[in-house]
């Protein structure tokens, strides 16, 4: 019952670490990563069953869809090899500062 619990509280607190990490990135990264998440969705489950009117349609369809996943992709590499570090050691500096202050 005890490590339930406990493993529950790290849970909790990595989701905690995580949603801050994510506040804290640039607007313009968020707004383009909900874009294309929604996108996907969208031209997935929506759009991929209803017929093009022409074939360009379908062709610009295909490509922003790729575009859509590779941005996707792209964000989960920039999140996890450049931001996450980044935030750790600047987490880790803040911390070694205000114990010499």
């Amino acid at each position: 019952m005890l490590d339930r619990v406990k493993l529950i509280k790290e849970i909790k607190d990595f989701f905690k670490i995580t949603n801050l990490r994510f506040i804290g990135l640039r607007n313009e990264i968020k707004f383009l990563l909900i874009l294309s998440v929604i996108s996907i969705i969208i031209i997935e489950f929506i759009l991929n069953k209803i017929q093009p009117f022409y074939n360009f349609q379908y062709d610009f369809g295909v490509i922003y869809l790729k575009l859509c996943y590779s941005y996707f992709s792209a964000f989960i590499f920039y999140y996890l090899v450049v931001y996450s570090p980044r935030e750790r050691k600047r987490i880790k500096s803040f911390r070694y500062l205000n114990n010499k202050l």
